[in-house]
């Protein structure tokens, strides 16, 4: 039994230390995001499937400076750069994301954070 309890104590310390990972790495790519223009958070979360992070940064002007994207059900997932969102303009990704099948709702989350904090509609 003392095994038992042992190994899930320890299971449960390696748990906390990759979410400390994780929370640095995406404390990081916000901060970077932050020096560069207007920064969006979405997130989408799910119990059976993957969940969703999308960071985007926008100029003054609405257009997309840098995207990332985090999807993953564990905490080894990371961030990884969205060029195909990079260098368009907000309200154009917004209705190009509405009219998809399958919504990518934290892209929609992101985008209406950036719209509201800036006024860009």
């Amino acid at each position: 039994m003392e095994k038992i309890l042992f190994l899930a104590f320890v299971l449960y310390v390696v748990q906390c230390f990759f979410m400390y990972l994780q929370m640095k790495h995406f404390k990081s790519i916000v901060k970077d995001f932050m020096t560069k223009g207007h920064v969006g958070i979405g997130e989408r979360k799910s119990k059976f499937s993957a969940g969703n992070v999308v960071v985007l940064v926008s100029d003054d002007n609405g257009m997309i400076l840098e995207a990332k994207q985090m999807k993953g059900r564990t905490l080894l997932a990371r961030f990884k750069s969205m060029g195909v969102w990079k260098g368009k303009n907000i309200n154009f990704l917004k209705q190009t994301a509405l009219k998809e099948k399958k919504q990518n709702k934290a892209l929609l989350q992101a985008i209406d954070s950036i719209v509201v904090k800036k006024d860009l509609v």
